[in-house]
């Protein structure tokens, strides 16, 4: 064998490349698809599958228009793919040509396959997924502390007694980073009382970034009560329970519950 001659083995394996160009050419044409083995089949299938899954490109982060022709432009001049990748949103300076490479196989002329171009854009398009999730990803939750007690007033409460009851006096409690807001809700997700600013029954103190929120409130009568502290004030009055956490969760706030039952 002549050293440049192209062996049998790359015969096989370029003509299985041939192969896959074709299949991928029909494909995006809508052409009839050739028949491609089951392992080269089920890897495509895995790919289109991660392509699919892609998340959007969020509001606000935009790609350079020409970004898609770029990458296939860099494709045919055989740049390296993570550089290219990393090069998306800005313009492409080529690195200057090494005198000391040379091309192995001078005889065979240089062809960029589909297939190449294929692993490369879905290489850009991972990277691109991996910068919407850092954009989109939500917030860390804030750290959240949230309790209620009774006092040791009001009539119908027993002396030492704990337990919450109805005509007694119970105080609610909330500590969360940043602002917040406490609310509390009978047994029918009535509202009974909520905390964003300091007012008559109602307490709010803040030392840095962390803020303290006290209720306190007479238990009209027996049943289960809901408190809710809540990341950030819901402006508004309120709909019920259930509608005013559909409301805190189309606005990203966080909600910390708590349940507890009045004798």
């Amino acid at each position: 064998m002549t050293d440049g001659a192209p062996s049998e083995g790359d015969d096989e394996v370029g003509a299985e490349a041939d192969d896959e160009d074709r299949w991928l050419l029909a494909r995006e044409r809508g052409e009839p698809t050739p028949p491609l083995p089951a392992a080269t089949a089920a890897r495509y299938a895995q790919l289109q599958s991660l392509i699919e899954d892609l998340p959007a490109v969020p509001a606000g982060v935009a790609l350079r228009p020409d970004w898609q022709q770029s990458v296939l432009d860099a494709i045919d001049r055989g740049d390296d793919a993570e550089r290219i990748a990393a090069g998306t949103a800005r313009e492409h300076v080529p690195a200057a040509p090494d005198p000391d490479v040379r091309p192995i196989h001078t005889a065979r002329p240089k062809r960029t396959s589909t297939r190449r171009r294929t692993a490369i854009v879905v290489s850009c398009l991972a990277v691109a997924a991996g910068a919407a999730f850092v954009l989109t990803r939500p917030p860390r939750r804030p750290t959240a502390e949230l309790t209620i007690s009774a006092l040791a007033t009001g009539g119908p409460m027993l002396a030492g007694s704990g337990e919450l009851r109805a005509g007694g006096t119970a105080v609610a409690h909330g500590v969360i980073d940043g602002p917040g807001e406490l609310r509390v809700y009978d047994a029918n997700d009535i509202e009974l009382a909520r905390c964003t600013a300091t007012a008559p029954g109602c307490i709010v103190a803040r030392t840095g970034k962390r803020t303290e929120l006290r209720i306190e409130l007479v238990l009209p009568a027996t049943g289960a009560l809901h408190v809710v502290l809540l990341s950030a004030p819901l402006p508004g009055p309120s709909g019920g329970r259930a509608r005013d956490l559909e409301a805190a969760d189309r606005k990203a706030i966080a909600v910390t519950r708590l349940d507890a039952m009045v004798r």
